[in-house]
């Protein structure tokens, strides 16, 4: 029995009770695969049609998944499906998830899901559509922990990753990622895409490491590729993030980016990434207040039209962006 206000672990115990953080580490050190049977016709069918080579019907029928289906799909690609493991990339090793993001496994797949399912929510609020068959761009792929998802809605071809960093490309290409894939300037005029169009954009813990001039060329040059009623949502971090760094960074740094936020809406600390592509001028942790994001926006041809968050990312905040 787990004293102390704790749960009972069923996993151990044999009590129906689950703690949460016990199942999640066993998921992680078995990787169990969680895919419920009821997936099976649906897994079957995609997997007969990737065995032929039909990658296009194979993932309309993986469409029928739902969505935490398919990102739990996405995790374990089970090895009996040959056609999908083919068909789907494979994952980064845990060292390479969380170098990038601070988090691996199905811990971040969570998190990864419920990313995508905002980014719907906000499609839903703000065009009365979500993001079937939408020309969508993920700015700042990195290894690819959403890119990979959101083929869930859209055709691979329509789904777009691009990056500053090229070892975050070099990632999505061992991994297997079919999307389109361009460098892009840390500095950016214009943006790799030939001239598509995008429907709806995102940058995930993008603007949180960009100051405010390399802000404004990115948010200028997606300006130039979005379609009229098209969506960006960027996700920008608040003051209470200095929290992480406090007892790691010089207290100087803290205390100063605390009493710039406080005095103006906003703060940046330089920081050597260690990426030959990115100046330490143009990369280090930004905080700024959603309306400090909305004048840089208002000054690129941007208005804001919502603020969203979701709790499983604390101190990312999601500001929905469309033209003016």
């Amino acid at each position: 029995m787990v004293t102390g206000g704790g749960s009972f672990c069923a996993a151990c115990t044999g009590l129906a009770r689950v703690d949460s953080f016990c199942v999640d580490v066993l998921f992680r050190k078995a990787n169990i695969n969680m895919l419920p049977d009821y997936t099976r016709i649906i897994l079957e069918e995609a997997n007969e049609y990737a065995q032929s080579g039909d990658d296009q019907s194979a993932f309309k029928v993986l469409r029928r998944l739902s969505l935490a289906d398919f990102c739990e799909l996405n995790l374990y690609r089970p090895n009996n499906y040959t056609g999908l493991c083919r068909l789907l990339p494979t994952m980064p090793s845990d060292e390479v998830q969380k170098k990038w993001v601070g988090d691996f496994g199905r811990g971040l797949m969570i998190r990864s899901c419920n990313l995508a399912r905002l980014f719907e929510v906000i499609s839903l609020k703000l065009t009365g559509e979500g993001l079937e068959s939408k020309t969508i761009l993920d700015y700042g792929c990195g290894w690819g922990r959403l890119l990979r998802i959101m083929n869930y809605y859209a055709p691979v071809e329509n789904v777009i990753g691009i990056d500053a960093m090229q070892t975050s490309l070099d990632h999505c290409r061992e991994a297997g990622i079919q999307n389109q894939l361009e460098i892009v300037s840390a500095r950016p005029n214009t943006l790799p895409l030939g001239g598509r169009e995008i429907d709806f954009s995102f940058a995930f813990s993008v603007f949180s490491h960009t100051p405010e001039d390399v802000t404004g060329l990115m948010l200028s040059s997606l300006r130039k590729s979005i379609s009229g009623n098209g969506i960006f949502v960027a996700t920008i971090r608040s003051v209470e993030w200095v929290r992480v760094r406090d007892g790691v960074w010089p207290e100087k740094w803290t205390e100063e980016m605390r009493s710039d936020f406080h005095s103006t809406g906003y703060a940046f600390q330089p920081i050597n990434s260690g990426e030959d592509s990115l100046a330490t001028s143009d990369y280090g942790d930004t905080i700024m207040t959603p309306q400090y994001f909305g004048h840089i926006a208002e000054k690129n041809g941007w208005r804001v039209a919502l603020v969203d968050r979701d709790l499983t990312e604390p101190f990312q905040i999601a500001v929905a962006l469309t033209p003016l």
